[in-house]
């Protein structure tokens, strides 16, 4: 009877899975949201997070009094953060390395020219800021998520490095 209900266990946690790997992919999206596009600075999570989470909200309300669902939300959001992460890092990586490209690119450019042709006052936040808030905003909103279900965000595999991986790319 255990290693049955292991079985169901793992394919509940899968099905849940299986909906939220295409809504991760398009943490890799927000990079284009911003980039030269002239946007204003992010105040609200994308909407990918609502619909990472809603799937599980809608599981959870049918489901919280089941005694297993503590357990099954716990792997299912241990799961996914670890996705999470990964997506997360990996885009900021990519900005980084855009951003270090694009920097190179402007000096060589300046030398040329011999001008500066950005005032050194402009505080505007940049593109690769943008992303980075934006980031920040969705993964702070998903915590949040995880904390609404009830879940203890400290038995989350990588849900803690995952919000310091957001919170450390913030410049003061």
């Amino acid at each position: 009877l255990q290693s049955r209900l292991q079985g169901v266990n793992t394919a509940l946690i899968q099905c849940l899975i299986g909906e939220s790997n295409s809504v991760l992919r398009q943490v890799s999206d927000i990079p284009r949201l911003f980039r030269r596009t002239n946007r204003d600075t992010p105040n609200k999570p994308c909407g990918y997070v609502t619909s990472l989470l809603e799937a599980v909200q809608v599981f959870y309300k049918k489901h919280h009094d089941h005694p297993q669902t503590p357990l099954w939300l716990q792997f299912f959001f241990s799961d996914i953060t670890k996705q999470y992460y990964s997506s997360v890092a990996e885009v900021l990586t990519s900005v980084q390395k855009t951003e270090e490209s694009l920097r190179r690119l402007k000096k060589a450019r300046d030398r040329s020219t011999s001008q500066a042709t950005v005032s050194p006052n402009d505080r505007r936040p940049g593109d690769d800021d943008k992303i980075r808030l934006q980031l920040l905003i969705d993964v702070r909103a998903f915590f949040k998520g995880v904390e609404q279900m009830g879940v203890k965000t400290s038995s989350i595999e990588k849900l803690s490095e995952l919000l310091m991986l957001v919170e450390t790319t913030q410049r003061s």
